[in-house]
Order: structure tokens, then C-alpha cells, then sequence
């Protein structure tokens, strides 16, 4: 599905201002900044980008001409990209590229070793990864996951608080006595309300780490496709078994399978086969 990561993206802003009476507002509100502005900024300045500019040497002008080559591919394909599109350099001589947000992708300098083609393939991977809204739609789960255990974290404090509240006035009013048994009574009722809150919070984030999880998976597969339909699937498929090769079945756990973000490059090179295969037949 096109667009994926903003099309649920936004169905979660819905969900959230519908749920304005348990602080929804105030969740959509924060998930569109981080999502729309601040979180690419962070990102950004955690990797150290530089922007490219061909002036600043061989490098920066081979990251450009690979970009402007495969923003030719996607719009000769009929894919619209925005025109505002920051591509960057990061430094480093690890092989690697990533999409901060709706606007900015960037490239190693490592990956920049490679040839043309292969530079051109990890690019188109990652401009996948921009037209489907991936990193969007991650921004938005995570701003939704610590909005409500912070909403949960209130409610906890409120709750215990009325139970405190609560006691002081009967016992002013004479239905109690202060003494251990009123103190007893409330600290069980407020550590009981103290442990559901916590069994909230730590099931939202697993849930959110597992949900992250299978969705950045998927969003890996069809950026993997979207490469491959701009001519790419042989040199990424390359690529991934040089440079990106699995550590064995006897390094997967059954955590590691739940809680990975990205597939096997086992099944990544599988589906870039069947994708070449089904280009093959006479009726595709």
C-alpha cells in the first residue's frame, strides 16, 4: 500500500484526538511536532549529517549524482518525490543508509566506496522508505507509546493521591482514627493501584516494541520492492549478501525474531528473486 506510513500515521492522530478526554489532545499534538519536525532535527544531529553540497569534494558530488540519477528513475517509474528533499553525508566508514523523516535521507561515507550503481540502490532503498512515511509512521507509535504510559504515570500519581486525600478527610470527620490501621489500609490500597499502573505501562511497551517491530520489518520488504521497481533489485541484492550477510539461525532467538526491526537479509534476497523471477515471466 502507497503511502502506508502516513496513511496510519494519521489514523492514529484520529484515535488519539478522539481519546481528548484521557489526554489524546495533548499525544497528537506532541506525535506531529516530534514526527513533522523536531525528531528529524534530533536525528540529524545524532549522526552528524552534512549536507550535500558536490563543492565540498569527490564524495558529496558522487552522493548527488547518484541521487539525481534515481530521482530521474522514480519519476520516469510516475513517482512523485518531494521537491525539498535534504540528502546528506554522514560521516563514518560504516556501510549504512537511513531516512530521518519526511524530507532527509543520508548516506555513509563508507557506502560511498561502492560503485555507482550499488550507491544509486541503497539511495532508492531508502527513498522507499521516505514516500511510504516508515520513519513518520515509527515517530508517531513511539510519541504514542510514551504519551501513554506518561498518562498512566498521572493517573497513578492522581489515584494515590485521592486515596490519601480521601483518608485524611474521613479521619478528620471522625469515620476514622489516624493510627497504624488507617496507615495500613492505605498504603495497601495505594500500592495495589501502584501495582496495576506499573502492569500498564510495562505491557503498553512491550506491546509498542513489538508492534515498532513488525511494522519496521514490513516497511523494510516494501522498500526493498520500491528499489527494485526502479531497476535496483540485482545491485541491493548484492549488496546485502557482501555487506549485510545474517549471523546464522543459531544467533535468532525467539526474542530477536519478535523484537528485530529489520528482517534477514535471507528473506530480503528472497524476495528481490521473486520479484526478478515474476519480471521474467511472458505475461508480467
Amino acid at each position: 500500500m502507497k503511502r502506508r506510513g502516513y496513511i496510519i500515521s494519521a489514523v492514529l492522530l484520529v484515535i488519539d484526538l478522539l481519546c481528548f478526554a484521557f489526554g489524546g489532545v495533548f499525544i497528537a499534538l506532541a506525535a506531529i511536532i516530534y514526527a513533522l519536525g523536531i525528531g528529524e532535527h534530533i536525528a540529524r544531529v545524532k549522526y552528524r549529517v552534512i549536507p550535500c553540497d558536490p563543492s565540498l569534494g569527490v564524495k558529496h558530488a558522487k552522493l548527488d549524482n547518484c541521487y539525481q540519477r534515481v530521482r530521474e528513475k522514480v519519476a520516469a517509474e510516475g513517482h512523485n518525490l518531494p521537491n525539498n528533499i535534504k540528502v546528506c553525508l554522514i560521516p563514518g566508514d560504516e556501510m549504512n543508509a537511513y531516512c530521518f523523516g519526511a524530507r532527509s535521507i543520508g548516506v555513509t561515507e563508507g557506502a560511498l566506496n561502492l560503485d555507482n550503481r550499488t550507491v544509486e540502490a541503497i539511495i532508492a532503498h531508502e527513498l522507499g522508505h521516505l514516500t511510504n512515511g516508515d520513519s513518520v509512521l515509527n515517530m508517531v507509535l513511539i510519541v504514542n507509546c510514551l504519551g501513554i504510559i506518561a498518562v498512566l504515570a498521572f493517573y497513578q500519581f492522581a489515584l494515590i493521591a485521592c486515596v490519601y486525600i480521601i483518608m485524611v478527610i474521613c479521619c478528620m470527620m471522625g469515620l476514622f482514627r489516624f493510627s497504624f490501621a488507617s496507615y495500613f489500609i492505605t498504603s495497601k490500597i495505594s500500592g495495589l493501584i501502584r501495582f496495576v499502573m506499573e502492569a500498564a505501562k510495562t505491557i503498553v511497551l512491550q506491546v509498542s516494541r513489538l508492534v515498532i517491530s513488525a511494522l519496521g520489518r514490513r516497511s523494510e520488504f516494501m522498500a526493498d520492492r520500491f528499489a527494485a521497481d526502479m531497476g535496483y533489485a540485482f545491485y541491493l541484492r548484492r549488496f546485502l549478501e557482501r555487506f549485510a550477510p545474517d549471523t546464522g539461525a543459531s544467533g535468532q532467538t525467539f526474542l530477536s525474531v519478535l523484537y528485530d526491526t529489520h528482517p534477514s537479509s535471507a528473506l530480503r534476497i528472497q524476495q528481490l528473486n521473486s520479484i526478478d523471477e515474476q519480471r521474467m515471466l511472458p505475461w508480467a
